[in-house]
Parts: C-alpha cells; structure tokens; sequence
C-alpha cells in the first residue's frame, strides 16, 4: 500500500459520517439524510482508493485482485478493513 493513511483516513471519516448520519436520521433531527448522502459519498471514495490500490499492486495475483475488487464494490467496510490489516502484515513481514 503506497498511502496507507489516505485509506485510513478515508475509510475512518466515512465510518463516523455513515454511523453519526444514520443515528441522526433515527433521531429524527435536521439534516440526518444529508449526512447519510455524505457518508455513502466518503464510503465509495475509500472504496475507489482500495479498488486503484489493489490493481497496482504487483504483489497481487490476478485472482486475487479479483476478489479484493468485489470486496470492496459489495462488502466496503470489511474488505476496507481487512484490506488495511494484510497490508500491515507484509510491510511488518519484509
């Protein structure tokens, strides 16, 4: 992973806009679907950073990069997070 902390950035922001917007949406407050919106907004874009992470990555066989693909584009928080932690592996393993 080249920047590791542009994808954490972007998947901890999208995790606290999506979780802060649906609970004010639950509460009924103002503005709950506007940051919904933004969540899913932050969410895709952490999900485009691991989606153009994973294709240049070299390491990654093309099966590989495959699954992490449809990872990202249907599960975007685990794959976020699963993504993030094999990545601290190999830097920790080399």
């Amino acid at each position: 992973m080249k920047n590791p902390t542009l994808f954490l950035a972007g998947y901890v922001i999208a995790l606290l806009v999506s979780i802060s917007g649906a609970v004010i949406k639950i509460l009924h407050l103002v503005d709950g679907s506007t940051l919904t919106i933004l969540g899913l907004f932050f969410t895709l874009a952490f999900s485009f950073i691991g989606i153009f992470e994973v294709i240049n990555n070299r390491r990654i066989q093309r099966v590989e990069k495959t699954m992490w693909i449809l990872g990202f584009l249907t599960l975007f928080w685990l794959a976020g997070i699963l993504y993030f932690n094999r990545c601290k592996t190999i830097k920790l393993n080399q």
